[in-house]
């Protein structure tokens, strides 16, 4: 079998894939056999698609008969693998070997579950929990939307959600420099398949299904994409125990750490991302992406090990980084609000109570990297407004040569702009094969605002 490289080419135009072949066996992505192939297929007609370059082994061939002629000559470095083993396949998740501290394996570990019911209200779409109202939907392209989130009756964002999820590679080989995969442009949001009882949520959790009209003739339901549960954080959400410094104590007050928990998976081929948007009492949104599944792995050749961990035989684990993009629409208590970036500095003062000492505290705010969101309308508490948006901070530094082969959205650590209608996604399916000239362009969000 064989893996597909992304984006196609190295210019807008092209269609240019790098094809890694792989033993067709349980957990393929990580038996790769030493040749990747690059098929230009810009021609509608199949008839017509070329080899046009092939890389064996640490080394490139203009074509299939170079490659075939090296061996035939005995020049070529043939790269000879085992045959993998019928059982206890390094790659498979067939459960295998025990723990060196003796503990069991074979019985079940902590479990959740709701002694007296559940405590959280879920209607349709409709979610209440602790304070907490909102809606949710599964966007095919992307994932996870919450809607109208409020708190105890008062609006904390109109929309929260997932919309990008990128990672880049660096490798020797040239389907590992290649590799910037942007998920949405496989349709991330549709790769929402069962949730597993007891191991991807909690047995008590409500599991709810989702339909998807993604590359299909109609509507295709998934059963169980989405769970709902409520989970013991393991750490009290406030505690204090006050002593009276003589062996007792006035009081002990504490609170249990709960929060309610939105889950549902995407399954890119071979990672498996889930996502999570979590609910505390307090007030508190927390979202989170666990990545897992397989790794994106390439054949092991020593000049590789620049880029990568050897992780078996003749198996590379691949530097890369993993970058997700949220949408968060949002007012802070009225629609006059204002944006700055500020950070703290050491300064060097006069001690009033002690002359001659030169404390150093922290000041107020100078310079940037501490964000600060502001409004006026109550009280003026806040203060004068500062600078108004577009503000973007953390920017970090895009490639020198040539175009930037990527969304905007992975050049800023934080990116704040005014809403429009007409800018509802910072990207697109499409952007993953035309990077260079998205049709969702998030940098122009950031300049026309």
């Amino acid at each position: 079998t064989f893996t597909d490289i992304a984006p196609r080419g190295l210019a807008p135009g092209e269609r240019r894939s790098w094809l890694v072949l792989q033993r067709f066996v349980e957990g393929f992505f990580l038996h790769p056999v030493g040749l990747e192939v690059l098929v230009d297929h810009r021609d509608p007609d199949p008839q017509r698609w070329a080899v046009q370059q092939l890389w064996y082994n640490g080394h490139y061939f203009s074509s299939p008969q170079e490659l075939a002629e090296r061996y035939e000559q005995g020049t070529l470095a043939v790269a000879r693998l085992a045959e993998p083993p019928s059982r206890q396949l390094f790659s498979s998740y067939e459960p295998r070997g025990r723990f060196a501290t003796g503990t069991p394996t074979e019985v079940h570990g902590a479990k959740v579950c709701e002694p007296q019911g559940r405590r959280y209200w879920l209607r349709g779409n409709q979610l209440e929990y602790g304070g907490w109202s909102l809606a949710f939907r599964l966007r095919s392209s992307a994932g996870l939307q919450l809607f109208d989130l409020r708190f105890n009756g008062e609006r904390v964002a109109y929309e929260v959600s997932v919309q990008e999820a990128i990672a880049f590679y660096g490798g020797h080989t040239p389907a590992a420099m290649q590799t910037k995969y942007m998920d949405a442009g496989w349709g991330m949001g549709s790769v929402t398949y069962e949730l597993a009882r007891g191991i991807d949520c909690p047995e008590a959790a409500t599991y709810l299904d989702a339909h998807h009209l993604y590359d299909a003739d109609g509507p295709v339901r998934f059963s169980s994409a989405i769970c709902v549960f409520e989970l013991p954080t393991g750490v009290p959400l406030r505690r204090h125990f006050d002593s009276d410094f003589q062996g007792g104590f006035h009081f002990y007050a504490g609170l249990e750490g709960q929060a309610l928990v939105l889950r549902t998976t995407s399954t890119v081929y071979n990672y498996d991302y889930i996502w999570d948007f979590l609910l505390y009492p307090n007030g508190v949104m927390e979202a989170k992406v666990h990545a897992t599944g397989f790794i994106h792995a390439t054949f092991y050749t020593p000049q590789g090990q620049r880029y990568g961990s050897r992780v078996h035989s003749h198996l590379l684990g691949n530097l890369h980084t993993h970058l997700v993009h949220y949408k968060v629409d949002l007012d802070i208590a009225g629609t006059g609000n204002s944006f700055e970036t500020v950070d703290l500095r050491f300064e060097n003062i006069s001690n009033p109570w002690s002359p001659g000492a030169r404390p150093h505290v922290p000041p107020a705010r100078v310079g940037s990297g501490w964000h600060s969101w502001g409004s006026p309308g109550r009280g003026g508490e806040m203060g004068p407004p500062p600078a108004p948006a577009p503000t973007h901070a953390g920017l970090l530094p895009a490639p020198g040569n040539g175009p930037d082969p990527a969304p905007a959205p992975r050049r800023y650590h934080l990116a704040v702009t005014r809403h429009h209608e007409n800018e509802p996604t910072s990207s697109s399916i499409y952007t993953q094969n035309d990077p260079w000239e998205p049709l969702v362009s998030f940098e122009g969000f950031l300049h026309n605002n």
